[in-house]
This record gives C-alpha cells, structure tokens and sequence, in this order.
C-alpha cells in the first residue's frame, strides 16, 4: 500500500487556535500569529453617531460585525456665504470650510460609543467627489479648506475613539480631477510634484490630530494600476496619459507622511467584487502583489509593504439581485457547483476572510442591517425593486436566512465549528467501528489498496506497515480510554490504521482521536484525501497533528477542524499513524471520530427534521 503516498513526518504539529497548551510562552518557540478578523460594515444604511449611541446594545447584539462606517456628511446646514440650504455629503474635498458648531452633537454621541465591546473598529465615511467645480491642484487656498477640514475629521476620530477614516477615493461622475490637463499651464513633472506635496500635506495634518489613524480606502492604488498592468517601459512617462495619472503622486505623498503608527487599509473593490472561485482570490493577492509596487517610490516601498493591509470585500447585493428574467446569477453559479445559494455565500465570504490580512469589509444598498426605513428616495426605491422581484425584506436575515451565521463562521472557522461541536450541532460518527469494540470482519467492505490488511479484530478499518516494520495490530480489551476495547499498534516501526468517508465538499468535518503512547513511540492523527476515482492525491494538503488535549489517564485527544476540502477530492481518510523503535512499545488509539458540522440553523434544522 501507499508506495505512492506522502507520509507526513509524525512529529509535524498544527497548532489551532484554542488548543489546550501547557507549555509555558517564554520557552515556546513562537510562528506569525494571524491578526484577528475583523468584519466591518459599509453601505446605505450605515448609521449616524447618534443612532450608533443610542442603539448600541442591541446592535452589538444582533450584528454580526466588528465595526461600522459611520455618517457624519448627510446633515443639512446653511451655507455661510450664500445663506443658502446645503448638504454636506460631497463638500469634504471642496473649498467650502466647515464649522465645527455643526458637528457638536455628533461629537457627544461620539464620546458615548468610545467604550463600546463589539462595534469598536469603526470609521468615518468621507469621500473626495466635487462636483462643485472649484478643484483646484494649484489652489493654495482650496487645499488649506481641505486641510482643515480632514485635520478636524481626524480630531472627532480620535474623540470618538475611532479606529480612522474610510476614505472615497472613486471618482462619482467621471470628472477626472486626477488627470493632468496641459491646460493648468504647468508641466505633468510640475503637476505630479504638486500632487505629492498635496498628499503628503493632508496626511501630515491628519497624523497630526490622530498619529495612529488608520485609513480605509475601498480603493487604492487600484484606481490607478491601468498603466501598470501590461508591462511597457517608462511608466512614469505614461501617466501623463492616464485619467488618473496624478493620482500616482497623491497616493505616494499619503506615503511621504504616513507615521509609523498610522496604516492604510486597501479594499481593492472591483477585483474583491468579481472574486467567486479560490482562483479568483489568488489572482486578486497576485495582481497587487505585482503591479501595485510599481506605482510606488522607493523609498516609501517599505510603508507599502509593511504599513499597507489587504482588506478583501463582498457586495452582498449581488447574492439576491435578479436579471430581467428573473434569475439570480449567484444562484446560478451556486447550482453549477451543487451548492445551496447559501453555503455558496459561505464559501466565498470565508475566502474573502481568508485572504484579507485583518480587515474584511462587506457592502450593501437594497437590504438593510438596521432596523427602520432607508429615507432616501433612491434607498427606498432600490429597496422596494429587490423585494418586488421576489427576494424577502427589508433586512438581510430576511433575504438570505443565515447570513449572519455564515459571516461569523467565515470569520473565525475553527472558533465557530468548534462551538457548533460544544453545542452538539454534529452528526453522528461517520466511521464505521471507531472504538474497535467490533470483531468481526466485514466481507462486503473493499481494500482500498494492494497491500492493505483487514484484521478480524480491526473491522472497517484497515492497517498498513512499511515492508521493514513487522509490528502487530490488534484490539486490545481492557486497555481503552474507558476500559473497554481500543486499536493497539505495537512494535510498527513506521505504519497507519486508517479508514475513509465520502464528503460533501461544501461540508466542514470535526474529526478527533485520543492516543496513549507508550515509551517514546511517535503517533499522530492524520488526514488524506482521495479523489473521485479513490486515489490519493492532494498529498500537500495532508494533515498530521500530534495529541495536546490532556483526557486523562495518559490517554491525550488530537483534534482536526477540517474546513478546507482540496479540489477534485471524494473522500477524506483517517489515519492513526505510528513510529517506533522496533521494540514491543505499544501506541493506542480510542474513540476515533469524524462528525460533520450544522454550521448554520437552517442546515442543522433541516437535520433535525431526518
């Protein structure tokens, strides 16, 4: 058997989170400890600072995120030099100057939410739209009223202990502000200086107010990657070109001034909105990886490196909007690959976690996550448009039952499934015998490879050793965990009992084994795969995890949390894998288990109703 499978060492450890350890820290050597995930909320009905302090309980407990964009624009005031009614939603990035009287009271629902437990990442929305016409490059005097106003934005931040701003870089209306113009009467090389000395400007006054400001860009660089991405000598050169060619030299001054402390967080929209499928999400970590850089200064590559975080997205409207035929494409898609609509939401949420680097952020319009009504016109209209085609409302857990559960499993997977398995929201023992107490050979059972043995004392499981170990496999009576009978593997001096399931590729699995070594026998509780023909493949994707859990009597538990099926796989083996000297030392095995996981309440409803 397995002269064409990779075994892993049996010394290899997977350290998961939440294992039991007893070592103490100082004497462990330390890995890259992964920042916790952070689930942030963006879209339409995102709340004001008085709606977040005075529903702050209750949506600490409902919402699945971690923060929230806040809105601080959508106030209407008086124009101090026409006296004339305004909006504030797009005059950040005009001349217009602000007065701090106007934000006095969101400054003092602010300082309410400062403590808050959960909803504590949360973020200014401000955008850099005019549409007022007065952008100006060269504008001393536009750019002090900008200034001043996102030195003031940082000030409430930090106030309000918030985590920073998210700034809007999109350009709304297509007005190119970014783009040089021979018109300006000045060279691109002079414009582009310019642009820099703008960003490293109100970047400066910004660290200023609040040194660890974090800022949030939905998009970054990648507004301005075009010239980038096909390889052509002199890029600079091309960006006089380029309707975002200034762009380049803002962002680099953002860079010039960013603190140590400060951090800027890349949302990468549009590659984060078209990723479906794995590929997907390496091809988005692969095309900033490889373009971005080169819209970078050198001497600021290492900010962009080290201070400059993938925040990976998902736009939740594009699960329930439906065509003119009414057809959702996500639940098309999701039926191609023999997936409900909502663990195919699951899957690629959790991908989008995955790859993010701590912050994952989602966005939403027609639905909404806060009680109440959308009061814009266009809110509502976008509202009633998805209810009328069929999709239930107004909130999300309405349109996609789950949706909360899902999020908060691709948040933290191990975490969440092993809650689930504490809960009791498992199935039964998928493997057949796994604690040995039956002894009788199965005849109908196949031997999945050549030079398997099935043992009379070991049915539906089969054994395997290395031609040079002559150990023995046997049911030992008596010496289980819990005296009862248990696999005992003695003298194998490098071997395996194993048995396989089919899986659900969508599913995720809790599998577990206690072990008791004798001596200084090596053994782990493995995972293989097999593909749709039942051979082994995915060998790099192979597990081997040694016992951490103490379950007493010498007896310790290895724990698997499998959330990650490799492609193209059927069928997922248990391996009890051994290593000895040779001598008569004995390795055994107990309460074997693989339990598929209800990761959600729908699916473990419907189980329930079996």
């Amino acid at each position: 058997m397995f002269k064409k499978l990779l075994l892993l060492p049996l010394l290899t450890i997977l350290l998961l989170p939440g294992t039991f350890l007893s070592l103490a820290a100082a004497d462990t050597p330390q890995l890259y400890q992964v920042p916790e995930k952070k689930l942030i909320f963006f879209g339409w009905d995102n709340p004001t600072p008085e709606y977040l302090a005075k529903n702050l309980e209750i949506l600490e407990k409902t919402l699945p995120y971690d923060g929230t964009g806040i809105n601080i624009l959508g106030k209407i005031v008086t124009n101090p030099a026409t006296k004339k009614k305004i909006s504030l939603s797009y005059q950040s990035f005009t001349a217009l100057p602000f007065e701090e009287k106007w934000f006095e009271n969101d400054r003092k629902y602010l300082k309410m939410i400062r403590n808050a437990k959960k909803l504590k990442h949360n973020f200014f929305n401000i955008n850099t739209c005019n549409f007022n016409g007065d952008f100006d490059l060269f504008s001393d005097s536009f750019w002090n009223a900008v200034n001043k106003k996102f030195a003031f934005f940082a000030k409430m931040a930090k106030e309000g202990n918030l985590a920073g701003i998210r700034l809007d870089m999109e350009d709304y209306g297509n007005y190119h502000h970014w783009a040089y113009r021979r018109s300006c009467g000045r060279s691109f090389d002079e414009a582009y200086l310019m642009a820099r000395k703008r960003g490293r400007d109100l970047m400066k006054v910004m660290a200023e107010e609040y040194p660890q400001i974090k800022l949030f860009c939905l998009f970054w660089l990648d507004l301005a990657a075009g010239p980038a991405t096909n390889g052509m000598p002199m890029l600079y050169e091309r960006l006089e070109g380029s309707s975002t060619g200034l762009l380049v030299g803002f962002i680099n001054g953002i860079y010039d001034a960013l603190p140590p402390t400060a951090k800027i967080i890349d949302g990468m929209e549009a590659d984060s909105y078209a990723a479906r499928k794995l590929d997907d999400y390496y091809r988005l970590v692969a095309t900033r990886e490889s373009n971005f850089k080169l819209l970078i200064a050198p001497e600021n590559q290492r900010k962009l490196k080290e201070q400059t975080s993938l925040a990976v997205g998902l736009y939740l409207d594009s699960y329930l909007k439906k065509d003119k035929k009414g057809v959702t494409y996500a639940e098309k898609r999701a039926k191609e690959e023999n997936l409900s609509l909502l663990s195919y939401f699951r899957r690629n949420f959790t991908y989008t976690a995955k790859f993010s680097h701590e912050y994952v952020w989602t966005w939403s319009e027609a639905l909404r996550w806060l009680p109440g009504k959308h009061n814009a016109p266009y809110k509502r209209k976008a509202a009633e448009n998805m209810m009328r085609s069929g999709v239930k409302g107004p909130l999300w857990t309405d349109g996609l039952p789950g949706i909360r559960e899902a999020m908060l499993y691709a948040k933290n997977p191990y975490n969440f499934i092993t809650e689930k398995v504490k809960e009791g929201k498992v199935s039964g023992n998928l493997l057949k015998n796994g604690s040995f107490d039956e002894g009788k050979v199965n005849r109908k059972q196949n031997i999945q490879t050549p030079d398997a043995v099935i043992l009379p004392s070991l049915t539906n499981w089969e054994c395997w050793q290395q031609k040079r170990s002559k150990g023995k496999f046997s049911a030992a009576q008596g010496k289980g965990w819990n005296g009862s009978v248990c696999l005992q593997m003695t003298g194998v001096k490098s071997g395996c009992t194993h048995q396989g399931i089919k899986i659900k590729p969508s599913s995720v699995y809790y599998v577990t084994a206690l072990i008791k070594n004798e001596g200084k026998s090596n053994a782990s509780l493995g995972i293989q795969w097999r593909n749709h023909q039942g051979k082994w493949h995915a060998h790099f994707r192979n597990l081997a995890l040694v016992p951490l859990e103490d379950a007493g009597n010498g007896w310790k538990r290895a724990v698997a949390v499998i959330d990650y099926i490799p492609p193209e796989t059927s069928y997922m083996n248990v391996m009890l894998n051994v290593g000895t000297s040779g001598s008569e030392e004995s390795v055994y095995f107990d309460e074997v288990e693989i339990r598929e996981v209800y990761v959600d309440e729908v699916s473990f409803s419907g189980q329930n109703e079996k």
